[in-house]
């Protein structure tokens, strides 16, 4: 008796049959491609290269299929092709603006060295904000409170 996944997987491949010919499904097969990955395209999730050329070029799925987003949320890090993307460079990372939510903040009277607050000052407007950013940093990097001296 088969088991309810194969069930499903012959009944989504019968639904598939409607929309492609024999021939297709006969290359599909031949290119090493389950009937169980048939069944759910136009996935093609863990596909080799070839197999996908394969369906491309006999029409069982179109070019530039878009992902949906499970399809996007179960891909590794390897599966994904960063080829459009350019890499950053340091003067990128050096331009980079750090962005984080608004959030409330409490107005204080702090004492900062001069040189300190020059150097924040000369990057223009938000200056207090990358002074927050750095603190948060270091708080982040030292989650132990401080004790005060005794």
């Amino acid at each position: 008796m088969a088991t309810p996944k194969v069930t499903k997987a012959k009944a989504e491949l019968a639904h598939k049959n409607d929309t492609l010919s024999s021939q297709q499904i006969a290359a599909l097969k031949t290119a090493g491609i389950t009937d169980k990955q048939i069944a759910v395209l136009p996935s093609v999730k863990g596909w080799k290269d070839e197999q996908i050329l394969v369906a491309l070029n006999i029409g069982a799925i179109e070019e530039g299929h878009e992902m949906t987003q499970a399809e996007f949320d179960a891909l590794t890090d390897e599966e994904i092709d960063f080829s459009d993307s350019p890499e950053w460079t340091d003067e990128n990372w050096a331009r980079a603006v750090l962005l984080s939510p608004k959030s409330i903040k409490e107005s204080i009277t702090i004492r900062l060295d001069p040189e300190v607050l020059e150097y924040f000052r000369r990057s223009g407007p938000g200056y207090q904000s990358r002074i927050n950013a750095v603190l948060r940093l270091w708080m982040k990097a030292h989650p132990n409170a401080p004790t005060p001296p005794k």
